[in-house]
């Protein structure tokens, strides 16, 4: 994903405008239009705080696991970051499949 920002931002704009809009048809999020008919577990990450991916989570059509920094500014290489906070390559793998 590119923008959890915006999948949110598309999500409440939906959610608001079929509230307001009862007599017609609910509006679908970008997001639960593209991942409609799927299920399992699902893993976000991201360079920022866990709090970010975890936004989307009610238009997520299973469990949604969140990786994140926390919001931490250590200064160190990035690939180096990703490891320390368990958002590299590897633990993405891990998180999908259980561990």
């Amino acid at each position: 994903m590119t923008s959890y920002n915006l999948l949110y931002r598309d999500a409440m704009e939906c959610e608001e405008w079929s509230r307001a809009h009862p007599d017609q048809d609910a509006r679908v999020p970008f997001l639960s239009q593209v991942l409609e008919g799927t299920s399992g577990r699902f893993v976000a990450a991201s360079d920022y705080m866990k709090v970010l991916p975890a936004s989307i989570a009610k238009w997520i059509p299973g469990d949604l696991v969140c990786l994140g920094t926390d919001g931490y500014g250590l200064s160190e290489a990035r690939p180096v970051l990703r490891e320390h906070f368990g958002i590299s390559g590897e633990q993405i793998i891990l998180a999908a499949i259980g561990y």
